[in-house]
């Protein structure tokens, strides 16, 4: 995890792939980043003239208050999948015409 402050337009995720076809990479980085934004606790305080201020509704996971009646759901305790290297696959990677 990274804290620093951030200027707009900087890049905040880097995703990468390796598998043997174009689409598969570009599929499986799509999916990586749906799942970013659905499930990674990210969160956002800004700071300007006034001070700094959290935004509402993206607060850190833990400071966020439940409206009256309502609970917060619990943390779902996460797994880092299994990466494959990148010599995991049979085929000869010198044929694939300088894209390595």
């Amino acid at each position: 995890m990274a804290v620093a402050p951030l200027a707009v337009g900087d890049p905040i995720v880097l995703v990468a792939t390796a598998v043997d076809g174009r689409g598969q990479a570009l599929a499986s980085c799509q999916a990586i980043l749906e799942s970013l934004k659905h499930h990674a606790p990210f969160w956002k305080k800004e700071l300007g003239h006034a001070g700094e201020r959290w935004i509402p509704g993206n607060m850190p996971y833990g400071s966020r208050q439940p409206a009256a009646g309502m609970s917060l759901p619990q943390a779902s305790p996460r797994r880092t999948p299994g990466i494959r290297g990148i010599h995991g696959s049979s085929r000869n990677r010198s044929s694939d015409q300088g894209l390595y």
